[in-house]
């Protein structure tokens, strides 16, 4: 390798402890992606590569599936960001500093007033009042990637009637520097679990509350599912946060408050279902489930696990004593 070759790396390189990160260095903006590309550890869906799942019609996948990948081409690592939807990234404590001026590589955030849908894209080039982008989208129907340049006076946009509101810019700690030779990129990952508990151990005065049990691990195509609350066994059916799991296949959710009731689009699939009934609706067939939609003490819905890998075609392949359950999507 020439060894005057240069590559963005993590700003914790010694040269950051030099320099201000600034956006003076020589940036490579990124302007296509081809289908290669999204087989490269950046994008690519797996144990060892991107967190986010694909579309696999169109090789690409949502917003956050691409900008996870670009901060992590970007850094030479992988990115701290939020493992949830873009509406999520934002508010997240990543360690990375925030504001509202653009800067190349930084990661622009969107929400709805509802914090129920957003929108991720990195900028790529900025001239004036104008903010070049690249981004993805799940709804894309004949293209997994885009740039779209914004004015930054007029950021906000809609989408199906709904309003992404921009909240500001991550700023990823990027900074150029020459290199002496290339080290294939080693990735150590910490296990990742999520508790599980009996849910008779659960129930007092009526609430779910959380208590130390073993833990139980959900693996999609082999890749393990993190979750933000821990899943409940409630005598053999599986509970977890329907939003964590909706979310994990690039679902949106959404909540109606006056009626306590759950809707969900995955793909061309819509789930509806009322707080603490067993009978869910999948694009208006009735489905009767072995448990209802309960809400947790943190007014966290959970939500049967068998039901939303139905509603997407997905299976349980091997389940062990509900400690690990593999599906297949």
């Amino acid at each position: 390798m020439n060894k005057l070759l240069k590559k963005i790396i993590s700003g914790m390189a010694i040269v950051s402890l030099l320099l201000p990160i600034t956006n003076a260095f020589a940036y490579t903006p990124r302007t296509t992606l081809s289908a290669d590309d999204c087989n490269t550890q950046y994008w690519a869906y797996s144990a060892t590569g991107n967190v986010f799942s694909r579309n696999w019609a169109l090789s690409g996948g949502n917003c956050t599936w691409y900008a996870y990948g670009r901060a992590w081409e970007l850094l030479g690592k992988r990115p701290a960001l939020s493992v949830n939807g873009a509406h999520r990234w934002y508010g997240y404590n990543d360690g990375y500093e925030r504001g509202a001026e653009p800067k190349l590589g930084a990661v622009g955030c969107w929400s709805d007033d509802a914090s129920t849908v957003g929108h991720v894209a990195i900028v790529e080039a900025i001239d004036g009042d104008n903010i070049t982008f690249s981004e993805s989208g799940w709804s894309y129907t004949n293209d997994y990637f885009k740039t779209v340049t914004r004015n930054k006076y007029n950021m906000n946009y809609s989408v199906g009637g709904i309003e992404r509101k921009f909240q500001g810019y991550i700023y990823l700690p990027i900074v150029e520097t020459e290199i002496v030779d290339e080290q294939p990129l080693v990735v150590a990952e910490a296990p990742i679990t999520a508790p599980v508990v009996d849910i008779k151990d659960l129930y007092v005065t009526g609430k779910l509350i959380p208590v130390t049990k073993p833990d139980i691990n959900i693996y999609i195509n082999g890749k393990y599912m993190p979750f933000s609350e821990r899943a409940v066994n409630d005598n053999g059916t599986t509970l977890v946060p329907a939003r964590d799991l909706i979310e994990a296949f690039c679902g949106i959710v959404g909540w109606d408050n006056d009626t306590k009731t759950l809707t969900a689009n995955i793909a061309d699939s819509v789930l509806n279902v009322g707080l603490d009934s067993n009978i869910f609706y999948i694009n208006n067939t009735k489905i009767e489930a072995d448990k209802p939609l309960t809400m947790n003490e943190k007014g966290q819905t959970m939500i049967p696990l068998r039901v939303v890998l139905n509603m997407i075609g997905a299976k349980i392949s091997i389940s062990d004593d509900y400690k690990n359950i593999y599906t297949e999507y």
